[in-house]
């Protein structure tokens, strides 16, 4: 699109694709070039580096005269969160839309057609997103790492829609809704208009920035795999899930209760959900969640739950009958 400034005709870019690069050498020539080769060709690349240790820097020295590559950022020290090169990159962002092209994960050619499609169809659209392959390091297909392989897959997501993101996020309020910022694009007004990605969460930033950014607009979904998600040991939520996941959701979920109308019934599940969650992860995992988050977890589910406590009296008889009917 274009733009008129003291009367000369400026043309603008309609995406700009964010590649926040840390420590990711082996991953970056890959995820640049599925960009730079989509078969939709305007827009802008940002590439930006969180000083990573290894040879990041060579390879992306390798764009640096690239048409395409409208900036090329290189911090000094390490900013330590995701969220904090998401908000850099979109405060440089020239396009309408955004695009958040992690530096570990890769794409089809034909991502962004896909997604501006979608957007073009539906203007009141401001996030769109496409389903993902999960694949490891090596890039071989593996199963969905963050959900039960002895649970269905939910048929909400079997085919292409389009829904209100005041209602979706009410029925996924305990969902992070998009998986990988990878897979989606939005409209930069929507994300200035929530005051960016939240940069005093570890770990849940993502979750609270769309379901923030689906108040304001309507969301759009492709069933076609058009993202390639990659897990391995050195993404976040591998290495700081079990620090600082529960109480983050519990804090977004909480904090959404605010926004959404949800009835009474609606809370009294999603609290169920929420104190079925917490007993897993105090009984599981403890050991790796710090006192005084546990506390603060504590105090953040009473608070907001008035049957707190009276679940936590009621889950002993309800684990000694399950015993028994198991035994049985």
């Amino acid at each position: 699109f274009v733009t008129i400034f003291d009367g000369i005709i400026i043309s603008m870019p309609l995406v700009s694709v964010i590649i926040p690069n840390y420590n990711h050498a082996k991953f970056l020539n890959q995820r640049i070039d599925s960009v730079l080769n989509q078969t939709f060709q305007d827009f802008e690349l940002i590439i930006l580096d969180d000083k990573s240790p290894d040879h990041s820097l060579e390879i992306i020295e390798q764009y640096k005269n690239h048409p395409k590559v409208s900036h090329i950022v290189v911090n000094e020290i390490n900013g330590g969160s995701t969220f904090i090169q998401w908000n850099r990159g979109v405060a440089l962002a020239k396009g309408e839309w955004i695009w958040l092209a992690e530096s570990d994960d890769y794409c089809e050619p034909n991502f962004l057609e896909t997604m501006l499609a979608i957007g073009q169809d539906h203007p009141s659209i401001g996030v769109a997103f496409a389903n993902s392959h999960f694949v490891d390091t090596h890039g071989t297909f593996i199963h969905n790492p963050y959900s039960d392989p002895a649970v269905p897959e939910d048929p909400q997501f079997a085919s292409s829609f389009v829904a209100k993101g005041k209602e979706f996020c009410g029925k996924y309020i305990l969902s992070p809704i998009i998986g990988n910022a990878s897979s989606a694009i939005f409209k930069k007004e929507v994300f200035e208009k929530i005051g960016g990605a939240d940069i005093n969460l570890k770990l849940c930033g993502d979750w609270k920035m769309w379901h923030e950014m689906l108040l304001h607009t309507d969301l759009g979904y492709s069933a076609e795999k058009l993202n390639y998600f990659r897990h391995h040991t050195n993404n976040v939520r591998s290495t700081k899930g079990a620090k600082y996941f529960l109480y983050e959701l519990v804090k977004i979920t909480f904090d959404l209760y605010l926004k959404i109308p949800l009835n009474a019934k609606e809370k009294s599940q999603n609290n169920e959900k929420i104190f079925r969650m917490w007993v897993f992860w105090m009984g599981k995992r403890r050991s790796e969640i710090p006192k005084n988050i546990q506390l603060k977890i504590f105090l953040l589910i009473l608070q907001n739950d008035f049957l707190f406590l009276w679940r936590i009296a009621r889950w002993p008889l309800e684990k000694s009958i399950k015993n028994l009917i198991h035994f049985k």
